[in-house]
């Protein structure tokens, strides 16, 4: 195999590489954590120029959930009929509710099955194994995008869309209001770094939020979150 490698740049904690070859090209990534999982696109979109360009990522078409608490979101908007907390009877949540915060009253509600799962909203489900929730999404393309009113304090958001997004991309409709956001890792049980609106280093805001993910996000004002994706 015999590749030149076009320009490489490490960013922050952002890496993009490009290569080009005229074979097969294998990348071995390693942080010297056993056991990390990285995901690579593969690009299989030639132009007329014989140029590869690369492929977008399908929508997440279920939520893989792992031993514990697991913090998520739906990207998209689900079918009518499927589209309650009725999705998740089949999961084992040890006799738990599956949670949202309701940032204006200052507390957490549980969902009910017949409760209706918006998108823009995360929500906590404890799970006894790994197991996937199938999402089924709607079809209809008159549903307008998204749009939730968000009130001062910590509120549980998801993002919309098929493919990651930078924090600064997908939270800039509320660009003005909002500081700090915060994922959860349910692999390690633990919450990851935080992402700063401007900020710099570890807590860039060019870090990106997946769909399918739910995070923490702090308001200083309200603020009307708008999707990125419909």
């Amino acid at each position: 195999m015999s590749y030149k490698e076009a320009y490489s740049v490490y960013e922050r904690a952002d890496f993009w590489t490009e290569w080009q070859t005229t074979d097969t090209l294998r990348i071995t990534l390693s942080t010297g954590n056993s056991g990390t999982a990285y995901g690579f696109l593969v690009d299989l979109i030639e132009t007329e120029d014989g140029v590869f360009t690369p492929s977008q990522l399908p929508p997440p078409t279920a939520l893989t959930l792992l031993p514990g608490w697991n913090f998520v979101s739906v990207p998209r908007p689900l079918a009518e009929g499927n589209d309650t907390a009725a999705i998740f009877t089949s999961v084992d949540t040890g006799g738990r509710s599956i949670l949202w915060y309701d940032t204006a009253a200052g507390r957490w509600s549980p969902f009910k099955a017949t409760d209706q799962i918006n998108l823009l909203e995360g929500f906590w489900i404890h799970s006894n194994e790994t197991m996937t929730v199938p999402l089924d999404f709607s079809t209809d393309p008159l549903i307008p995008p998204a749009e939730r009113r968000l009130s001062p304090g910590w509120n549980t958001v998801g993002v919309t869309g098929t493919i990651p997004a930078t924090a600064r991309d997908a939270f800039c409709s509320v660009k003005a209001q909002w500081t700090t956001l915060i994922g959860f890792d349910a692999g390690k049980q633990a919450f990851e770094a935080g992402i700063v609106n401007d900020g710099s280093g570890p807590n860039v805001d060019t870090r990106t939020v997946r769909p399918g993910k739910g995070y923490w996000l702090y308001m200083t004002e309200p603020g009307t979150l708008c999707a990125i994706g419909a």
